[in-house]
């Protein structure tokens, strides 16, 4: 192999991980070679001529990139890469490498170096060339006759020496039965490895030279790479001196890099831990080095991820968290991806929190506040229950130890202090104004300003009342809708105190001028007039009673069943009705918080529904919002005080009473309670009059609320269908029986016609198991999960790594299905069987 061709393979390889490679060469060294990359998907940009010219071209490929992942970018820059940050701002080429790869890149990708890995066993007369000057391509080539290994290249089938090392250390199936015969061969290979590595080998048991040598090269990688000394019990253990650093840096990379040879990796990996008792040595280091040579090295990289997100150095812990979502061992262990997802999580709320607290503020008027926690704190919202839906999931065996449990509760804490904080102000102003007033979007106006326009016009509508849809989940499902449907997003105040049967009454006719509630033997009982509308038929009897047959109602898990025929052409508004989030968030136990995201894809799936029955339009509204409290510590609970107090809930108070240390009592009339005319208590803080409850609401919060209206245009024809292959496999196809309730899956995209433009950058793949229709399993929360929408996100060309939760109860066969989460287009499917050890 010349040296031309190696560099050429190198950038190839870094193409195959980036779709735009910028290449600087101030000594115009690899003109040719960039060249040459050029191909019908390949599109080489030259800068020789003309910067501006060439920045002009690259940014019209660029922009073509996400549309087909098959279509690659090189750039080609003839002068000196940008050292200083000042420098990479003046660069005109800087946003292209930061959103790809670049050249040079490491120590390892200086000319010198990269005729080291691709001659090692030349290495003292590469030195001797590059000390009488730099020297050309032919010259280096010449010395590649120097090494001729004709024994090793007829039974490998390579010309690399490094490939040779490669094939030596995992060889293919055929050629390892070949080894194991011995012969001629062996020789060559000893003296191969001894001038490329240093390392003698002796016998003649291949199997057991073949150890010696993956030994010396995975300790050699971490001996090299470690900032520490080695412990005297390991200073004897043979390994390679620093002049090899690059040679074995490559070698061990490509093991890992490649799906072939991983699992032998793997095998080495841990033989060579064990053997050296390296976990246990190493067990109180906190530096291990930047590289995975062992899967022990994770709990290194863990407190370093911490320690820069607790020092805000945010980039640097994300940089961390994606290098550990490329490290062999999360492919390969559930319990990492589980504690590097909820790590990664961890950092990205803190992250939200410290920009949202550096923001310039104004909390004196209750506008301003609302505004700022729809645009701002309600991601923090989402974040933090993310946070908690992948806590959910996390394996048992997650080895994160105290680290990991102090910096989730770190998160925890700031996310609360923070909310805590934005409350109190929210509370103080409205202690200045009010809640509810003529000027602002009441809730109980949404049905006179939303519902009444479109029954006027006889434009069939979906009107979806939904339980507990808080202002987060509603921008999660926004952005969850197909791109053909047109959405809008409203904001309401909801009527207090927030619950259930005040909220749906507040969104019915004439909810604006004759709402009121009293309060019958402890319970509030909304009216409309003198109508009572305090339960589901009692509220749809309403809906009725004025505008007759041109109203259906149905639960959102009844949809599905229901026919074009079932609505007839009388049905103006089609109520669909769900109480699945409120639910489950009452239970809140394990299951909880992943679920909702299972309800979400529901949604979309009854939107979709709602379209293909024939309704122009959809209109979401919810009753309330909701809390979600950190786990209940002794003396949490906010004591209730002295009063008449008619009702109560875990949030609120209704009646007469004395404002105590920690609530706070408003005139009913004033906070939005419609016709009540005493007083509303509420706790002062993000609290509950209730102990150990987690789920709440009833109280006046932001959270509690502040309400979504979505209104949706639908397209006349369906969402465009994605034109991608989706591959689902369990245990590389070997097997139909699964042995674990958590068994893992590989989920992976491609593009049926990578020439086809008008691609997504991300497709969204729901996954489901079950038998008999009922659902036996769900997806568990991790790496590419979005606990949102409770799918799958991925880029095609992208593969993971995806875990099921099965149902503990159940035992037979079943379906694993990967479809799109709003058409239900099947993607692919899985047949399996339990085979659990009993």
């Amino acid at each position: 192999m010349k040296i031309e061709q190696y560099i050429k393979t190198e950038f190839e390889k870094r193409l195959e991980h980036s779709s735009c490679l910028v290449i600087y060469d101030p000594e115009h060294r690899y003109s040719k070679i960039v060249h040459s990359l050029a191909s019908k998907t390949t599109k080489v940009v030259d800068a020789s001529n003309s910067m501006i010219l060439a920045r002009e071209e690259a940014l019209g490929a660029w922009v073509h990139l996400s549309e087909n992942p098959e279509l690659r970018l090189v750039i080609y820059l003839p002068w000196e890469k940008p050292k200083t940050l000042l420098a990479k701002r003046n660069d005109p080429f800087a946003p292209f490498f930061l959103g790809g790869a670049v050249f040079p890149d490491k120590d390892a990708d200086t000319y010198r170096e990269l005729c080291l890995q691709a001659f090692p066993a030349q290495g003292q007369a590469i030195a001797k060339l590059f000390e009488a000057g730099v020297p050309s391509f032919a010259a280096v080539n010449s010395l590649a006759g120097g090494a001729v290994w004709p024994h090793l290249r007829a039974l490998l089938g390579v010309e690399s020496e490094r490939e040779m090392i490669l094939a030596l250390l995992a060889p293919p199936a055929g050629i390892a039965a070949q080894l194991e015969q011995g012969g001629s061969w062996i020789e060559e290979a000893r003296r191969l490895i001894s001038t490329t590595l240093g390392l003698e080998l002796h016998g003649s048991d291949w199997h057991a030279m073949q150890e010696t040598l993956g030994r010396y090269i995975l300790f050699s990688e971490f001996a090299l790479d470690i900032p520490c000394s080695l412990p005297a019990t390991l200073s004897e253990v043979p390994h390679a001196e620093s002049d090899r650093r690059s040679l074995i840096y490559a070698i061990c990379e490509s093991l890992r890099d490649s799906h072939s040879t991983r699992a032998r990796y793997r095998e080495l990996a841990e033989k060579v831990d064990i053997s050296l008792g390296l976990s246990e040595k190493f067990s109180e280091t906190d530096d291990l080095g930047q590289r995975e040579t062992f899967m022990f090295q994770n709990k290194s990289r863990l407190k370093a991820c911490v320690s820069f997100a607790k020092s805000s150095n945010f980039d640097a812990a994300k940089k961390i968290c994606d290098a550990e979502e490329q490290s062999i061992w999360f492919e390969s262990s559930d319990a990492i991806r589980s504690l590097w997802t909820c790590v990664r999580a961890a950092v990205t709320l803190l992250e939200g929190i410290a920009a949202f607290e550096s923001q310039v503020q104004d909390r004196t008027r209750v506008a301003g506040i609302v505004s700022l926690y729809i645009d701002s704190f309600s991601s923090l919202d989402a974040a933090y229950c993310d946070l908690e839906a992948f806590l959910a999931d996390l394996e048992p065996d997650n080895n994160g130890g105290e680290v990991f449990q102090e910096f989730v509760d770190s998160a925890r804490t700031a996310y609360f202090r923070a909310a805590e904080s934005l409350h109190r102000s929210f509370i103080q102003a409205v202690e200045h104004e009010s809640w509810i007033n003529s000027a602002r979007n009441d809730q109980a106006a949404v049905f006179r300003n939303k519902i009444v326009p479109l029954l006027e016009k006889r434009e069939k509508t979906a009107f979806f009342m939904i339980d507990a849809l808080r202002w987060d989940l509603a921008k999660e499902l926004r952005q969850s809708l197909p791109a053909a449907y047109r959405v809008t997003i409203d904001m309401a105040y909801g009527r207090l105190p927030s619950i259930t049967m005040v909220g749906m009454a507040s969104l019915l006719p004439d909810a604006d001028s004759k709402l009121s509630i009293s309060i019958e033997e402890g319970t509030v009982v909304p009216r409309i007039g003198s109508v009572r509308v305090a339960s589901v038929q009692e509220r749809i009897a309403h809906l009725k009673s004025i505008y007759g047959d041109r109203v259906k109602a149905v639960s959102m898990s009844e949809l599905e069943q229901v026919r074009k025929a079932d609505i007839g052409d009388a049905v103006d508004l089609l109520v669909v009705r769900s109480t699945e989030i409120d639910a489950a968030g009452e239970s809140l136990g394990k299951e909880a918080l992943p679920m909702l995201s299972l309800l979400l894809r529901n949604l979309l799936r009854a939107l979709e529904r709602s379209r293909k029955l024939g309704f122009a339009k959809a209109v979401i509204v919810t009753d309330h919002g909701f809390l979600l409290l950190p786990a209940p510590k002794a003396g949490d609970a906010i004591t209730k005080p002295e009063g008449a107090w008619e009702a109560a809930g875990p949030r609120y108070l209704l009646g007469e009473g004395i404002e105590s240390t920690g609530v706070k009592l408003f005139d009913a009339s004033l906070v939005g309670v419609p016709g009540y005319a005493k007083q509303f208590a509420t706790p002062a803080g993000l609290g509950s009059f209730i102990f150990g409850a987690r789920y709440v609401h009833g109280g006046l919060s932001l959270q509690e609320c502040v309400l979504p209206v979505l209104t949706i245009d639908f397209p006349n024809q369906p969402p465009k269908k994605h034109e991608v292959g989706v591959s689902l496999s369990y245990k590389g196809g070997m097997t139909t029986k699964i042995t674990t309730m958590r068994p893992s899956f590989d989920l992976s995209v491609s593009h049926t016609d990578p020439f086809k433009g008008e691609y997504e950058p991300e497709i969204a793949i729901a996954i489901a198991a079950r038998a008999g229709g009922k659902e036996v399993g769900r997806a568990q929360a991790s790496a590419g999960y979005d606990p949102g929408s409770g799918c799958f996100r991925l880029k095609p060309g992208k593969s993971i790594k995806i875990t099921l939760a099965m149902s503990e109860e159940y035992r037979g066969s079943f379906t694993v299905s990967a479809f799109d989460p709003v058409t239900h287009e099947l993607y692919a499917k899985l047949d399996l069987e339990t085979d659990y050890t009993e």
